[in-house]
């Protein structure tokens, strides 16, 4: 048995922002009373997102404190809750999940498939990591399985490449240039595991204000990419 319920990893560009501290803060008041135990894991200074996160990965796996990692974006607020929802599902089976989020702007959210938002757990194309929940076996089988090499192996960025950026296609076949977190998705599907979303966690984004998911449904109304028989919550 693992040490640690969870690890939360946060990778940053340049700093954590003031309400992701202030949600953790009140994450660990929230623990005090559940008992859950995890250790916070911060990736800082490196301008390439896509390897701050396979190195994050890489030292989950390869360090072995807990059996579920969940990411959490440095600009994300979020109740305890949340991560309480997401580490259920990872525990019950789950090996990849993520909460809900707008993109900056609240155009849409952040992660895409055609999920009916009532509350529940559904498959999803691709879930954006800025609220992601995986799994150790499933990094285990996906370096095993895809025969990922080890990169940098003497050096501190030393990983697997989990996240990689770039030319990939829709499930219509449709040619399209990824971010790193869909490329995470798709080497999920290559390997049998199911992206989840998990419509119960909806998180918010911060930018120059604080976008939430409830901002990001209205505009989709108004631009009518969404229907409410798609909205049930």
């Amino acid at each position: 048995m693992r040490p640690l319920d969870l690890t939360i990893v946060i990778c940053a560009h340049r700093y954590v922002s003031n309400v992701t501290f202030k949600s953790l803060e009140i994450f660990r008041w929230h623990t005090l009373k559940t008992k859950m135990t995890y250790w916070i894991d911060v990736h800082s200074g490196d301008a390439l997102i896509g390897r701050a996160r396979s190195v994050a990965c890489t030292q989950f796996l390869e360090k072995g404190m807990s059996d579920y990692m969940l990411f959490i974006d440095d600009d994300i607020m979020f109740k305890p809750d949340a991560i309480e929802k997401i580490y259920q599902e990872l525990k019950h089976g789950k090996d990849l999940v993520a909460g809900c989020y707008p993109v900056k702007q609240a155009e849409q959210l952040s992660s895409w498939g055609n999920c009916k938002l009532d509350g529940m757990v559904h498959p999803c194309d691709y879930l954006a990591t800025g609220f992601m929940g995986i799994s150790l076996k499933m990094l285990e089988k996906m370096v095993e399985d895809l025969k990922l090499p080890l990169l940098h192996p003497d050096i501190a960025c030393r990983c697997y490449p989990f996240f990689e950026s770039g030319s990939s296609k829709t499930p219509q076949g449709d040619p399209i240039y990824i971010s790193e977190d869909w490329d995470f998705c798709d080497k999920a599907e290559k390997i049998g595991v199911t992206p989840y979303l998990h419509t119960g966690v909806w998180v918010a984004h911060e930018g120059p204000t604080v976008w939430t998911v409830e901002e990001a449904i209205e505009n989709m109304r108004k631009a009518g990419t969404i229907t409410e028989e798609e909205i049930a919550t």
